[in-house]
């Protein structure tokens, strides 16, 4: 299975987690559908996270990195939760991430992995879009937003040839459209021409 689809997890006391769906060091790979017709999901005890939904997990050579915000459940998001990020070397063992350049982030949508960068993470903070970058998912650096980041939502992050994808949409005076960027590196974002 390839690792942008390990994805849509929810915190609580645990995240429900098949460690071997992900391909990674130390961890196996999905058997075929015919080799594997049941498969079973433990639960992974992780840091208390009350209030909070996971958004995306990627796995690269330095672990796993999962990423989310406030539950937006049938009650709405919840108040007074921010953005997070949870890093395992081993999809066990499990700690929230606390960095300064992640303070102010609002929520965290989605995260990718590429050798030569390490991780970008996708989300919003301060109202507007954000991006962050990692060489190993503990250390974060925010991005340079592109202009119209500052009316816009950022839903999804992938690694391309020639660097990152992000996708979401732009909110037009209460009209929103799709929109998608491009990033060599994951600092620095550009709108990118719809297909």
């Amino acid at each position: 299975m390839s690792p942008g689809l390990c994805r849509h997890f929810t915190a609580g006391l645990f995240i429900a987690m098949l460690v071997s769906a992900c391909s990674g060091p130390g961890l196996s790979s999905l058997p075929s559908p015919s080799q594997a017709p049941e498969l079973s999901w433990d639960p992974v005890p992780v840091p208390s996270l009350p209030g909070v939904q996971l958004n995306d997990l990627v796995v690269a050579p330095e672990g796993l990195v999962a990423v989310g915000g406030p539950f937006h459940g049938s009650v709405g998001p919840a108040i007074g939760i921010v953005g997070v990020i949870l890093m395992s070397v081993d999809g066990v063992e499990w700690t929230v991430v606390e960095d300064p350049d992640l303070e102010g982030a609002t929520e965290i949508t989605a995260v990718a992995a590429r050798s030569e960068f390490g991780y970008v993470a996708v989300g919003s903070a301060a109202g507007h879009a954000m991006a962050w970058r990692s060489p190993d998912g503990r250390d974060w650096v925010p991005g340079e937003p592109a202009a119209d980041f500052s009316h816009a939502a950022l839903l999804d992050v992938a690694s391309a040839p020639d660097g990152f994808v992000a996708v979401g949409f732009i909110d037009e005076g209460g009209v929103t459209r799709i929109a998608w960027w491009r990033s060599p590196d994951g600092i620095s974002w550009q709108a990118a021409d719809p297909p």
